[in-house]
């Protein structure tokens, strides 16, 4: 018994031996181990101790980073401290041998506070070659890693400026380790951070890193998660296969809540505004996106640099902005291996979608508040001229952006460096399937494409084509009324070769092609210069084309219009558009006005030397001047004689001004040689006309008549000269229009014909006015030298004036002031009468004043009467549409009377047989009259009777008895003037229309 509780007590002296030897050993290892750390000013108490733990109540300790001296490697500066303390530490550990193992840390409180920044790592560190970084060849994490860390309550204090407290939680764990025989056996790995940027820890506003490391069949897979609650969460996943291939995958969830983390970013990223700021203010939605990315490499070596040397990738990226923009990406990235440079070429596509309401932002931000002054549904193409992201800014619908891209990337210590050297090429399509509208111009559809070549990060070359249709619906239905219709325009901007650098100007192509039954096309070779800004333009051109078009009673034909112009553009929207080829147009025309109707078969218009320039910001005053030549072969019209015409011209205008200024100084002749020069001025509402008629040489032929089928037939002009001038006044910006014309036509020496009668020496000036309805007229001064009808006048004056209206021009008032001539050494005179031309019948009053009874009988082609005396009468001429007549009308003789000496032949033989006629015959063989006067009488038929009473004597019968003779005469007036012209000998022409005359009324 003795014997055996002796063992008892030598096993337990052992084991409390063995155990004193552990914990001694523990202490020793404890003491060794913290020795041999860089740490200072070291303070702990311990509260329990065991052959497998320890639990301190509490350890104070500055930590000391170090690094090797610059000038003797083996000396080690203090680059560092960080001061920790820890509140109830527990340790826990497995001796391997006479080496323990550290299984589990806990503590209840862990501060760290960090008083300077640690130097750059080596990686970090100029000079330092990433690519000779050799792959492990274990994946598995040390064995002196802890199986478990606890720290329920984390401190972290760091030197940025203000300085920066963090509280949060730390766990750190991993499986297996304690069992890990052989490297075949997975190894799981896992910590959980949680850190909030405040003295007291924010469930909200906190972050939590959560890294899971797992190795198995000696292959590594990493996890990285960072989280926000509900606001933030970026996951990323890395696994190494055992054909040495690399995937990764992850994901990035993002609510704009997020924005919590910019303030406490701030001292540690300088920019951090500036990198969040387009994110804050486009942004406004949930953030999803994933990717994965699958790498091979061709060589089985460890180095990293030979690894990525020979590495071919397929890559793809999901992004989708709720509400705002979708991503997708998809990549095959190829390693080219150069022992100098190596590249990596990158090959792919993409599609991205912005929505309505990331454009709405965008078009809002740089309308600079424009959008708000406007109507969106009545916005204009003027507005969107002015202020072109207006358009964005009313957006409706996605639009949609495809790419493929071809890109080397030479191997860089950064992505950054890496993308600001990349080369390649992106080709891009732009296309929406919405269609803005414009009130002015319809609904617009857009599209680009085109190519960008990238040189050392930055673009070198672009590609481009803007194309996009505008159906013009409004100006489409404005422009119906005219049977014209542009149809849908399809518009297309081409960009060829743009140089990035800012002094390179870029190479434009614009094309217009209008679908309607109005062709319309636009053509134009641009250069657009960027430093200063301007536009400019050798060589462009606007087609038009239509087959008919009506504007209002007007309707044109085979419309050809073609104008090749040049145009500069600078930054301040000064425009100038010019073009040294004439603009042509070309078309056919028809004016319908009832009763009439004109047509003009062929038009040509040619527009020289035009220039339109001005300021686009001030579009009423682009000014437009230009050398007008418009000519036709000739016009179909009731009114004119087929003849050509030709208006040129000098014409300038506003043509954009809400008050139109159009001016133009020219001519209109046509081929008969007529020339009216004008000088016009209107300011759309107003409108002044002067013209003048160039003079008129009728010696050398009638362009009047040439040219107006309407000239009295009967009316020839042979010698003299002829001018009009006048005034055109249209006042139609007063509150009661008003029109005022002025006309006056000089005659000066005019000789001719009308009819039968010819006159010579005729000059006469007549004035005429419109004043709105009002016409007016007045011959100021008429005279002719010489008239012959049958009897020869003149010569003579004429004074008149009418007034009527432009409604009923021939209905007015006929003012007749004193008008005579002269004829048979007399004169003959109309009495001054106001006639009313609407009457049915009018009354001239004829004055004779002193005939001479010698010369009319001189005048009559008769030889066997003679007389001398003076006569004077009135006869009241009435005119009617059935003709001219006279009733009552008087003519006597003056006193003191005169002579008649009647001595015929065959009167003598007829008075032999007749005593009554011989006494007579006698009588009249010398008579001396005192007293002469008779009655005339003048019937529509033309037959002139005239009642004479003589009273006189023969002093040479019966001692001059008196005698009372009582004469009826008869003749035929219009045929006693053809026979008086025959027997004068008058020109051709009236001898001519005597004859035919003459033998019309023998026929009837």
């Amino acid at each position: 018994m003795l014997s055996c509780m002796r063992r008892i007590l030598i096993v337990i002296l052992i084991i409390i031996a063995v155990l004193g030897t552990a914990i001694g050993g523990a202490w020793w290892y404890l003491q060794r181990t913290l020795a041999g750390l860089p740490i200072e000013q070291l303070d702990y108490k311990i509260s329990s101790i065991g052959y497998k733990h320890v639990r301190l109540a509490h350890i104070n300790v500055v930590y000391l980073g170090t690094h090797s001296a610059s000038e003797q490697p083996s000396v080690q500066e203090v680059d560092w401290r960080a001061h920790v303390n820890a509140q109830d530490l527990f340790i826990t550990w497995q001796w391997q041998g006479f080496r323990p193992e550290v299984q589990i840390i806990e503590a209840d409180v862990l501060d760290v506070a960090l008083t300077d920044w640690p130097q750059a790592a080596e990686s970090d560190a100029p000079g330092f070659d990433w690519q000779q970084l050799a792959l492990p060849r274990s994946w598995h994490l040390p064995r002196d890693l802890p199986h478990r860390v606890d720290i329920d309550a984390f401190h972290l204090s760091l030197p940025c400026d203000g300085g920066c407290q963090y509280t949060g939680q730390l766990a750190f764990h991993s499986e297996n380790k304690q069992r890990l025989l052989s490297a075949d056996d997975p190894q799981y790995t896992q910590l959980t951070m949680q850190l909030s940027p405040h003295t007291q820890f924010d469930q909200l506003e906190q972050l939590t890193l959560r890294v899971a490391y797992t190795v198995e069949n000696q292959l590594p897979r990493l996890l990285l998660e960072i989280q926000s609650p509900m606001s933030f969460n970026l996951t990323a996943e890395q696994q190494l296969n055992r054909d040495r291939s690399v995937h990764a995958q992850g994901s990035l969830f993002y609510e704009p809540t997020a924005q919590w983390l910019v303030p406490h970013l701030r001292p540690w990223l300088a920019e951090i505004d500036t990198l969040t700021q387009p994110v804050s203010e486009y942004i406004h939605h949930r953030v999803d996106a994933e990717y994965e990315v699958t790498a091979r490499s061709a060589t089985r070596s460890d180095t990293l640099g030979e690894w990525l040397g020979q590495v071919d990738a397929d890559t793809s990226l999901q992004v989708a902005i709720e509400r705002q923009l979708s991503l997708n990406l998809t990549a095959r990235g190829r390693a080219q291996p150069q022992a100098d440079n190596p590249t990596m070429q990158l090959d792919g596509e993409g599609d991205v979608e912005v929505s309505e309401f990331m454009l709405r932002r965008l078009g809002e931000k740089f309308s600079a508040g424009v959008h708000q002054q406007v109507d969106s549904s009545h916005l204009t193409s003027e507005q969107v001229m002015a202020t072109p992201s207006l358009l964005l800014a009313y957006w409706q619908g996605p639009v949609a952006l495809d790419v493929n891209f071809d890109l080397n990337l030479p191997w860089q210590s950064n992505q950054l460096e890496q993308a600001a050297a990349m080369n390649g090429v992106i080709d891009f399509n732009l296309a929406s399937a919405h269609r803005p509208s414009l009130v002015d111009v319809g609904a617009l559809s857009l599209g680009a494409s085109g190519q960008v070549e990238l040189n050392a990060g930055a673009l070198e070359t672009v590609d481009a084509s803007v194309r996009g249709v505008a159906d013009l619906t409004p100006l489409n239905a404005s422009l119906a009324a005219w049977n014209a219709d542009l149809g849908a325009l399809a518009y297309q901007i081409d960009i060829s070769d743009y140089q990035a650098d800012p002094t390179s100007p870029i190479a434009m192509q614009l094309r217009v092609e209008g679908s309607g039954t109005t062709q319309v096309n636009i053509f134009s070779d641009m250069i657009v210069s960027q430093q200063p800004f301007s536009i400019a333009s050798e060589r462009s051109e606007l087609r038009l084309r239509q087959a008919n078009w009506q504007i209002d009673a007007v309707a044109t034909e085979d419309i050809d219009v073609r104008v090749p112009f040049t145009f500069t553009l600078d930054a301040n929207n000064s425009l100038a558009i010019d073009a040294e080829t004439p603009a042509i147009l070309q078309l056919g025309a028809t004016a319908v006005t009832q009763p009439m109707e004109a047509s003009v078969p062929n038009v040509l218009v040619e527009l020289g030397q035009w220039r339109l320039h001005g300021n686009l910001n001030d579009l009423p005053s682009l000014q437009f001047s230009s050398q007008i030549d418009v000519s036709t072969p000739r016009v179909d019209s009731p009114l004119l004689r087929p003849v050509s015409w030709r208006w040129l011209a000098d014409i300038a205008a506003t043509p954009l001004a809400a008050s139109p200024d159009f001016r133009s100084t020219g001519r209109i002749t046509n081929g008969p040689g007529l020339i009216l020069r004008h000088q016009l001025q209107s300011d759309g509402a107003d409108v002044e006309v002067d013209w003048q008629l160039s003079d008129i040489f009728w010696l050398a032929g009638n362009p009047i008549a040439a040219t107006l089928p309407n000239w009295p037939e009967l009316l020839q002009l042979e010698r003299g000269r002829t001018r009009a001038e006048g005034q055109l006044r249209y006042y139609g910006s007063q509150e009661a229009p008003t029109l005022n014309l002025r006309g006056q036509l000089d005659m000066v020496d005019v000789s001719g014909v009308y009819d039968t009668i010819a006159f010579t020496g005729l000059r006469s000036q007549l004035d005429i006015n419109v004043i709105d309805e009002a016409l007016m007229a007045e011959l100021v001064q008429a005279s002719v030298q010489r008239v012959e009808a049958g009897l020869t006048l003149g010569p003579g004056e004429l004074k008149a004036s009418y007034q009527g209206t432009l409604n009923d021009p021939l209905l007015g008032q006929v003012e007749i002031g004193q008008n005579q001539i002269a004829m048979l050494n007399g004169v003959l005179s109309l009495r001054p009468q106001r006639y009313v031309l609407s009457e049915p019948a009018h009354t001239f009053f004829i004055e004779l004043n002193q005939l001479d009874i010698a010369r009319l009988l001189a005048e009559y082609p008769a030889t066997d009467i003679q007389g001398s005396g003076l006569l004077s009468g009135a006869i009241p001429v009435r005119w009617s549409p059935q003709g001219v007549f006279v009733e009552q009308g008087r003519i006597n003789a003056l006193p003191p009377g005169g002579q008649l000496q009647y001595r015929s032949e065959r009167a003598r033989q007829m008075a032999q047989s007749n005593m009554a006629m011989d006494i007579v015959m006698r009588a009249l063989d010398d008579f001396h009259y005192s007293e002469l006067q008779g009655d005339v009488t003048y019937a529509e038929d033309g037959t002139l009777l005239l009642a004479l009473l003589i009273q006189g004597n023969n002093p040479a019968l019966e001692h001059g008895r008196p005698v009372r003779l009582e004469v009826t005469l008869e003749e035929d007036l219009p045929a006693l003037l053809a026979s008086l012209q025959l027997v004068n000998q008058l020109n051709e022409i009236i001898q001519e229309r005597v004859q035919q005359r003459l033998i019309q009324r023998l026929r009837n």
